[in-house]
């Protein structure tokens, strides 16, 4: 008796420990797909682009005149796809003035946005996003802060579960106060400001 009994306290406590022992492994396992509902990610690369809208310098007008810079962009996106985040931009461009002098043209951008984020298999991710935000520019002789907006449109390729690289077509555009003198330059309907389209490369780590 003293034998059946010790083997059935025995057996009720490994039935307990089994018992606890699933409910962790079902907690752990509901925990990491609570995780995967949300993918927060970092960007940092470099772009390359034109400042399409016409620029009035000493020397003349000019308009999609290139130039480079560098990016980075936190994003937040859930599972069904849908996400915000917010991102730098900055870029230079030069335009030529004579005597071997540049005009150079000087961007910055802060944007919260939205995105869109859809996985087209088990490698490719294609993106979207819609913001607006901080705008800034300089020229050397003047600087103004203003306010902006931007869209882009691109793919990310998955190496792993954790890193990506992402190639974006981008179109920022900033408004600004108008300087004294301006008048004089401008034609019908035009605005102070810049627009930049760009191509942006990206290295892109998931958290």
């Amino acid at each position: 008796n003293c034998k059946v009994w010790l083997l059935s306290v025995l057996a009720c406590v490994c039935l307990s420990v089994n018992g606890h022992m699933l409910q962790d492994i079902e907690g752990q396992k509901v925990q990491t797909d609570n995780q995967k509902k949300v993918d927060i990610s970092l960007g940092f690369g470099l772009n390359a682009g034109f400042v399409t809208s016409k620029v009035y310098t000493p020397a003349g007008d000019y308009s999609w005149e290139g130039g480079m810079g560098y990016d980075g962009e936190v994003n937040c996106v859930f599972a069904s796809g849908y996400g915000v985040g917010v991102d730098y931009e900055h870029s230079e461009t030069s335009y030529p003035v004579g005597r071997g002098l540049d005009y150079s043209l000087k961007l910055d951008f802060v944007m919260p946005h939205f995105l869109y984020s859809a996985a087209m298999n088990e490698e490719w991710l294609l993106r979207a996003k819609v913001g607006l935000g901080y705008a800034h520019y300089n020229d050397g002789e003047k600087a103004q802060t203003g306010f902006g907006f931007k869209t882009g449109l691109g793919v990310e390729h998955m190496f792993s579960r954790h890193l990506g690289v992402a190639l974006q077509l981008e179109q920022r555009t900033a408004f600004f106060s108008e300087p004294d003198g301006f008048s004089y330059y401008k034609k019908n309907n035009e605005k102070y400001g810049y627009s930049r389209l760009s191509v942006n490369l990206e290295l892109i780590y998931h958290l």
